[in-house]
């Protein structure tokens, strides 16, 4: 069974420890994410409508992108820091075909290069 083994309460994620032979001391920690409150921010945000506005202006926050959804892109070779326009154009491409609900606009964009 699974104990609780620590809170990081800026990034809503919490980690449990599971150990699995104790006279050999291995474990597993998994680390658990609560995405409904920032997915409720989200959505209040895309429905005002104020981001686009911003995006006009030239400044823009386009999505957040969560602990668990920076593992699962990095498991697919794509580092969202990274400088090269291609790379950022697919993370941008499946936040927009998987994970729309992390945006906050309704609106797509792409990085030139």
């Amino acid at each position: 069974m699974a104990e609780f083994f620590g809170y990081n309460k800026d990034r809503g994620t919490w980690y449990e420890a599971e150990f699995e032979d104790d006279v050999a001391g291995t474990f597993h920690i998994r680390t658990m994410h609560d995405s409904k409150p920032l997915l409720e921010h989200i959505a209040r945000k895309r429905n005002s409508g104020g981001v686009d506005k911003g995006i006009s202006k030239g400044w823009w926050r386009y999505c957040s992108i969560p602990p668990w959804l920076e593992v699962d892109l990095r498991n697919r070779g794509l580092n969202i820091y990274s400088k090269d326009p291609a790379i950022l154009n697919r993370v941008l491409r499946i936040i927009d075909e998987e994970y729309p609900m992390l945006k906050y606009t309704t609106k797509k964009h792409r990085v030139s290069g």
